[in-house]
């Protein structure tokens, strides 16, 4: 096969693949569907290393347009920085702080966790962290703000003195 063809018929199958995991999600959610929908995303980045064969290291972005021949930067990195939007956008529609900006915000951790996508944000130029959680199944946002009030170093040896104590 010509390198065209394969290039473009991965592509399409990329779609296809991803049309058929939409429509897995509107079924009940239950084990069987989640491994269903898993296997199939594990076949998307598959063929998306398929890609990354046939061009260079970075393939992903533009692999869903069958008609394009162009390989560049990949999906996953693409749906984070898509995500990674969001998330702070969720963060300052929150808050009244008029100093914040994306800018100012990192993710320091995220999971996925009971249905929901979950993520820490620090701030910069201030002492708070949020904790956004995404609930994809009520497509929701929900942002946490905290403070922190204190830090304080404990050591092993007064930790285990104190639950001695306390047991």
């Amino acid at each position: 096969m010509d390198k065209f063809k394969e290039i473009t018929d991965t592509k399409q199958l990329r779609k296809d693949i991803d049309e058929i995991i939409q429509h897995i999600k509107a079924l009940d959610k239950c084990r069987e569907t989640s491994i269903v929908i898993t296997k199939l995303q594990e076949s998307v980045m598959w063929l998306g290393m398929n890609l990354k064969r046939l061009g260079n290291d970075n393939p992903y972005p533009e692999s869903y347009n069958p008609k394009s021949t162009k390989i560049e930067p990949t999906a996953d990195g693409l749906k984070f920085k898509i995500m990674e939007n969001k998330v702070f956008n969720a963060v300052m529609l929150s808050t009244n702080a008029l100093n914040i900006n994306k800018e100012n915000l990192f993710i320091v951790w995220s999971c996925y966790i009971l249905g929901n996508r979950k993520f820490l944000v620090g701030c910069k130029n201030n002492t708070c962290y949020y904790e956004v959680t995404y609930n994809a199944n009520k497509d929701e946002w929900y942002v946490d703000e905290y403070f922190k009030n204190s830090n304080r170093c404990i050591t092993n040896d007064t930790l285990e003195d104190y639950s001695k104590i306390n047991s």
